[in-house]
């Protein structure tokens, strides 16, 4: 789908052919600049609407291993049973509450079940690596399941940069601390 969108689109471009005709005597006497900077803004333009249109985009670590049709069934029906909900004026008696308080209750129901399925599998792999005693296996598995590596704290006292977060650390970790060897030696001295 991307080809065929990029391939109709870049179709209906203009190509500015006399820019190949062009001779320029270095970046800075060059008068076709602007002429260029456009047609390359075109060219990327097309190229990103192509992309929109023709490549899903899902957030990262939104998809879960242990989703089923089944569980993408009862969210569907638990959605449309809270607007139809919604749409009677939301009334926390009678037959529509009844029906949305039941579907909201089989999906939780399903999904937690499929997560603790999914949990257990998970808990029953890391424990026949560690009875045959492949580590390296028992070890990736550990890692993938327990591992916080990548989380990143989206801001400290203000701060969103790495970097900078570990220099406020460092700063208000030597305001409260001492360099005990450089104390150990003026003793000994």
């Amino acid at each position: 789908m991307y080809y065929s969108c990029t391939g109709e689109w870049l179709q209906n471009l203009v190509v500015p052919y006399n820019l190949l005709n062009c001779v320029c005597d270095g970046f800075n006497a060059c008068c076709h600049q602007a002429e260029t900077n456009k047609f390359y803004n075109e060219l990327v333009t097309v190229l990103n609407m192509s992309a929109s249109q023709a490549i899903p985009v899902i957030r990262c670590n939104s998809s879960k291993p242990y989703w089923t049709a089944e569980l993408q069934q009862l969210t569907d029906d638990s959605i449309q049973a809270h607007l139809a909900w919604a749409a009677v004026g939301k009334p926390r008696h009678g037959w529509w509450n009844s029906l949305r308080l039941h579907t909201k209750y089989k999906y939780k129901m399903a999904l937690r079940n499929t997560t603790v399925a999914f949990e257990w599998d998970l808990d029953d792999e890391l424990s026949q690596c560690y009875i045959h005693k492949d580590m390296d296996k028992f070890w990736k598995k550990w890692q993938q399941r327990f591992s916080k590596r990548g989380s990143t704290p989206a801001h400290t006292e203000g701060l969103t940069e790495t970097q900078c977060i570990v220099e406020r650390f460092k700063m208000s970790f030597s305001e409260h601390s001492f360099d005990s060897y450089s104390d150990s030696e003026s003793v000994t001295q």
